[in-house]
């Protein structure tokens, strides 16, 4: 942490570090950033706090629903993952406009993810049909509809998505695997 004792700042690596340690299917760990990032959240300050335009306390809420929802995917509980999803996009949703924004990625993205995960295929084409209209020929969204349709048959409209986000991801030196990192 190059700036230990910030309270934004410190809850903001607790998320990061859950997330890879929920990724690389490590829970407990991912559950003890998830404690810390909650402790953190008391801090009666930062709703004082900016990140930009929006409070720290509402990043870090963010943050905690996001967090909680990767726990849920790595546990294999898609229900309670795409429940904290969606809760961090209703909040995403609200945050002040700012360019760029405080809170970077589409949290669209996750929730798409575990809506796939739970092979809920109509539910999810409908969130990243959403994130490519607010964030125009996004590859990452491109891939989940791509997969998105797939699953609910529909194979030749699958295709065409896949041709534009090959188009969207020109030049990209990583391949996609899922809707996001």
């Amino acid at each position: 942490n190059p700036v230990p004792g910030q309270p934004y700042l410190d809850g903001m690596l607790n998320w990061m570090h859950g997330a890879a340690f929920a990724k690389k299917g490590d829970i407990e760990a991912a559950e003890a950033e998830y404690t810390t990032l909650q402790t953190i959240r008391q801090n009666p300050e930062l709703g004082n706090w900016r990140a930009n335009v929006n409070s720290t306390a509402d990043m870090l809420e963010i943050a905690s629903h996001m967090l909680a929802g990767e726990i849920a995917n790595a546990k294999q509980d898609y229900n309670a993952a795409v429940s904290e999803f969606e809760q961090a996009v209703t909040l995403q949703d609200k945050l002040r406009y700012m360019e760029p924004p405080d809170w970077l990625q589409s949290s669209r993205l996750f929730l798409g993810q575990a809506l796939l995960n739970a092979k809920r295929f109509e539910e999810a084409k409908a969130v990243f049909e959403r994130d490519l209209l607010l964030l125009n020929e996004n590859g990452w969204a491109l891939h989940g509809l791509a997969e998105a349709l797939d699953g609910l048959g529909d194979g030749a409209a699958a295709s065409d998505i896949r041709d534009r986000q090959v188009a969207a991801w020109a030049g990209a030196n990583v391949e996609l695997t899922a809707a996001h990192f």
